[in-house]
C-alpha cells in the first residue's frame, strides 16, 4: 500500500510507525503540508494517511487548511491514523471539540490506560505528550481511556486516533526531552529522567501492540 504521512515539524520523523510500515512493506510517503504547504502525491493515490503530532493546536487558524485536506481523505473512506495532533484533527473533522483542560492539567511521560477493549488489551502504560483533550463526537466509538476517565482512543470504521504516542523510540525521545524538557510543567507532567528510566519497563509491550495493530487497521479487520 501507498501510506502517506503528515508530518509537522521539519525534523520530524515517523519513528517505530514509519519503520515498521516499511518493514511490513508498505511505501511510505512523508509530507509537511503546515510547512510547506505540498503534498507529494495527491490525496486520492494515497491508500492510508497517517497524520502524526506537533507542536501547535489544532484550533491554530494556521491549521485549518491541513483540517481540510485530512476531511477531503476522510471522504474515501480509507484507513486514517491520528497519533495524538492528528487524533484530534480526526475527531474535529467528524465535529467533535478539542479543549484545554481548565485545571492545567497536562499529560507527559509515561501514564497508565484505564477502560479499554480488547485492541488496547496488552497495554497498561503508554507514552503522552499533550496539553489538549478530545471531547469526541457523537460517530466515535471510545476505545480506551485513561483512569481518570478522559479519551485516549476513537474510532469509526477504519478511521482511528489514539491521544498517546506508539511511534516514540528511544531516539524520539530523546530529541523531544533536549528541546522541550521545558515544557515538562504542570499537573501530569513527569520529571524528565522518568521518561528514560519508565521506558525500561513500559516500552517492550508497544512494539509489539504497535505492528500487530497496524496490520488489523490497514486490513481493514478493526470494526
Amino acid at each position: 500500500m501507498k501510506i502517506l504521512l503528515f508530518l509537522h515539524a521539519e525534523h520530524s520523523t515517523a519513528g517505530r510507525v514509519g519503520r515498521i510500515l516499511t518493514e511490513l512493506g508498505h511505501q511510505v510517503v512523508e509530507a509537511r503540508p503546515c510547512i510547506d504547504g505540498c503534498l507529494p502525491i495527491a490525496l486520492e493515490h494515497a491508500d492510508a494517511l497517517v497524520v502524526f503530532g506537533g507542536p501547535m493546536s489544532v484550533n491554530d487558524p494556521e491549521m485549518a487548511s491541513e483540517l481540510t485536506l485530512i476531511k477531503q481523505f476522510l471522504q474515501h473512506q480509507k484507513p486514517y491514523l491520528g497519533i495524538c495532533l492528528g487524533a484530534q484533527f480526526l475527531n474535529l473533522a467528524y465535529g467533535g471539540q478539542v479543549i484545554r483542560c481548565p485545571t492545567g492539567q497536562v499529560q507527559m511521560g509515561w501514564h497508565p490506560l484505564g477502560e479499554r477493549d480488547r485492541r488496547f488489551a496488552d497495554l497498561d502504560w503508554v507514552y503522552q505528550w499533550h496539553s489538549e483533550w478530545m471531547d469526541p463526537a457523537d460517530e466515535f466509538r471510545v476505545s480506551c481511556r485513561d483512569p481518570q476517565g478522559r479519551v485516549q482512543a476513537i474510532q469509526n470504521g477504519v478511521h482511528w486516533g489514539v491521544q498517546f504516542h506508539p511511534e516514540v523510540d528511544d531516539e524520539m525521545r530523546q530529541r523531544w526531552l533536549d528541546r522541550a524538557a521545558h515544557k515538562l510543567v504542570g499537573p501530569g507532567a513527569k520529571p524528565a529522567d522518568t521518561h528514560v528510566t519508565d521506558a525500561l519497563q513500559y516500552e517492550p509491550a508497544i512494539e509489539p501492540w504497535c505492528k500487530k495493530f497496524l496490520i488489523q487497521w490497514l486490513s481493514a479487520k478493526t470494526g
